[in-house]
């Protein structure tokens, strides 16, 4: 009988050694856990700020974007009106130089027009100062006679 209760105390200091052992596995296994749940949510923390940050980037890349797509279409909007003014400015040139050459073609006539009136006056004035000096010829024969 002795020897059945030293075995059942045996019995009993393992079993209590064994919930012991079960307890501490217990509190190691609920510390383990509570670690984990910490852990998991200080990373849900880091990742909903670290999407926060690329929406924010994302928006400002967007917000370049259209401000960049505004400032390329505001430009090509200045290059066509360059251009314009440009083909206006050419065209004016190309009337200016037309116009040009027809005042030099009109010059060119008209001093040749002038050259042939001055000859026509040259000619008419020593014509009129022949006939004077005819006129006096005969004026002079006439009055001898």
């Amino acid at each position: 009988l002795n020897a059945m209760h030293i075995e059942k105390q045996k019995v009993e200091s393992n079993l209590a050694s064994a919930n012991r052992q079960i307890e501490d596995l217990n509190e190691f296994k609920k510390k383990e856990h509570d670690d984990l749940v910490q852990k998991a949510f200080a990373l849900e923390h880091e990742v909903n700020i670290s999407k926060k940050s690329i929406r924010d980037q994302n928006e400002s890349l967007e917000q370049a974007e259209a401000q960049l797509t505004a400032k390329a279409d505001q430009l090509e909007a200045d290059l066509n009106e360059m251009k314009e003014v440009l083909r206006s400015t050419n065209s004016e040139l190309e009337v200016r130089e037309a116009v040009a050459d027809s005042l030099r073609q009109a010059y060119q006539i008209a001093e040749k027009s002038r050259g042939e009136l001055e000859s026509e006056i040259d000619l008419r004035d020593k014509e009129e100062s022949l006939m004077g000096s005819w006129a006096k010829y005969l004026l002079r024969t006439m009055s001898k006679i």
